[in-house]
């Protein structure tokens, strides 16, 4: 922990982990409803992903908070997940 230095909330070593889902659906030309949580969504629904994981093989640009993916609820993979945060 702490190998790098901290982002602008004092987090360290954030990126890299997995990717994260968010609650939008995920637009194919992102024009900004991602930014929204969607009202309603089901297990077939296409969800945002963000971020990256180290499943890259280490291309940082592939790891920045801004990148994006798509996914569904049902999809199980071990670069996929939640960050747990306490403020």
């Amino acid at each position: 922990m702490g190998q790098f230095k901290p982002n602008n909330f004092g987090l360290y070593d954030m990126l890299g982990n997995l990717w994260e889902w968010t609650c939008s659906q995920y637009e194919n030309k992102y024009g900004g409803q991602e930014r929204h949580c969607a009202k309603k969504f089901n297990k077939n629904s296409r969800l945002s992903l963000r971020g990256g994981s180290w499943g890259f093989g280490g291309d940082v640009s592939r790891v920045r908070s801004v990148n994006r993916g798509v996914g569904v609820p049902t999809y199980r993979f071990d670069f996929l997940g939640v960050r747990v945060a306490r403020l």
